[in-house]
């Protein structure tokens, strides 16, 4: 039975070891398993029951190094924790199996730390704790013997272990490698799980680590997150850990992508129905008695004083601005014929957020229409979740553009819009629209239609500017190039 003279021994004798970290005094508790940090509390949970029946009371300290571990130097931070699951998870593709791996694979880094740094507890209690019995335990068993150079009885001693323990004894303290490290380990150890149900309590191990116990998930970590896993790893490692839906994780990635193609708007820009500046100059109160701040209120919101000492007044028109910024029309085809952008990055669907993106950022409105052989819209809004749902809509369906419905959209809207369309197969109800998509043309502040097919000429006739391509790989760039002359 563990006094409270030996927890306070242990206890110092764990932070001496790690420099004294701020860190509060462990609790005792019947949580499952041995031991475990909470990342967000910063307080280590032990089961003095379990600890003594497993390892032995002796080896609290070590126990006590271990978690700290965790908290001081792997995972260290939800974003870590995060990615090495996702990478975990883009080779296995079972997401308890992730779990594990990434537990693991945390445990070797950490307990390396200590054995190297003079703590030969961590090989005691490895010969101590119970044996799982299970393939994936005896190749852990086998890589950790390994790294210390050390016999857990009859374990494997393979090249691929041996190269193992290396990379890993070499990426301690490395953690920009972690997550292409992450990647061989769990090549490694897949083998070892297929087929195996793994239980949500493993004896061989000193804890289990999961989500809950680094508190709520802030948008700040999952942007690191989005930054150094692929696309398909994101979305497995959020639809596995119930983070969001199918929509919002492929949004998500695409906004973040997006903004890696951003252009520079003017300091001076206005919202939909309000004025550009031409240069920045002061209000004079003779002019803001002869403003219209009825007007100004009904556009703006707010009264802008700048804005209203450039406007020029006409009779019986009111006033008009000096420039204007157009509102932006998003037509994206989602066929069959395009790529999925919820099963991997789909470019013309990251071109459409560059676009959304830059009106935005320049103060406009963007209104959407998804045609397949069915049409889903949003109206003028800036309403970047609204958006986004329809432009991450995958119909793959028949090519049926809704000539009509974004004949009626345009016209739904009092501000100047720029109409963008883009698609890249041959339109089948091209010919029954004509008299809707010329209308479409004429109504437009300008329009451009990217078109990866040869059917441009069709559409040129009937007013607008196309693009013809034989490839959308420089979609982006072409893309972001029309939103800096309309924006920038």
């Amino acid at each position: 039975m563990l006094t409270d003279q030996d927890k306070k021994t242990a206890w110092d004798d764990a932070r001496a070891f790690w420099h004294y970290p701020k860190l509060p005094d462990p609790i005792y508790n019947s949580m499952d398993g041995i031991a475990a940090m909470n990342m967000q509390s910063k307080q280590i949970c032990v089961n003095g029951k379990n600890l003594e029946e497993k390892v032995g009371g002796d080896l609290l300290s070590t126990i006590h190094n271990h978690e700290i571990g965790h908290y001081m130097l792997c995972p260290f931070s939800m974003s870590a924790f995060l990615v090495l699951i996702g990478k975990a998870n883009g080779v296995v593709g079972n997401m308890q199996h992730a779990k594990l791996i990434q537990n693991l694979f945390s445990d070797l880094l950490v307990n390396y730390h200590l054995f190297v740094n003079g703590d030969p507890g961590i090989r005691t209690v490895y010969e101590r704790i119970p044996n799982s019995g299970e393939s994936w335990w005896n190749m852990y068993m086998s890589v950790w013997g390994e790294m210390i150079s050390h016999g857990y009885g009859s374990l494997q001693k393979t090249k691929e272990v041996t190269g193992m323990a290396n990379t890993l004894r070499n990426c301690v303290h490395r953690s920009k490698q972690w997550p292409d490290k992450i990647v061989e380990f769990a090549k490694l150890m897949s083998g070892t799980m297929s087929g195996h149900n793994i239980h949500e309590e493993q004896d061989g191990l000193i804890d289990s680590m999961d989500i809950d116990q680094f508190g709520p998930v802030s948008e700040s970590e999952l942007n690191k997150v989005r930054k150094q896993l692929r696309f398909g790893e994101y979305r497995g490692l959020l639809g596995g850990i119930g983070i969001g839906t199918e929509s919002n994780v492929s949004a998500d990635y695409y906004n973040m992508l997006a903004k890696r193609y951003q252009i520079f708007i003017p300091e001076n820009v206005g919202w939909s129905g309000n004025v550009v500046l031409e240069s920045p100059i002061h209000c004079e109160p003779e002019k803001a008695l002869d403003a219209d701040f009825e007007y100004s209120l009904s556009r703006f919101g707010v009264l802008n004083p700048n804005a209203l000492s450039k406007w020029k007044f006409g009779e019986a028109h009111g006033p008009t601005e000096s420039q204007e910024k157009k509102d932006l029309l998003i037509v994206l085809d989602s066929s069959a014929s395009m790529p999925d952008g919820n099963e991997d990055i789909s470019i013309p669907v990251l071109s459409s957020f560059i676009a959304k993106q830059s009106a935005l950022s320049a103060g406009q409105k963007v209104a959407v229409m998804n045609f397949s052989s069915a049409n889903y819209s949003v109206e003028f809004t800036r309403n970047n979740t609204a958006i986004d749902t329809i432009l991450t809509l995958y119909q793959k369906g028949g090519t049926e553009i809704p000539g009509s419905e974004i004949h009626d959209l345009l016209n739904g809207n009092s501000w100047g819009t720029y109409v963008l369309v883009i698609t890249d197969a041959y339109i089948a109800n091209v010919t029954d629209q004509q008299a809707n998509l010329e209308k479409i043309s004429r109504s437009a502040g300008g329009n451009c239609v990217y078109l990866n097919s040869d059917a441009g000429e069709t559409f040129e006739n009937m007013g607008y500017n196309v693009v013809p391509m034989q490839t959308f790989d420089d979609l982006p760039n072409l893309v972001t190039g029309k939103m800096r002359d309309i924006y920038g």
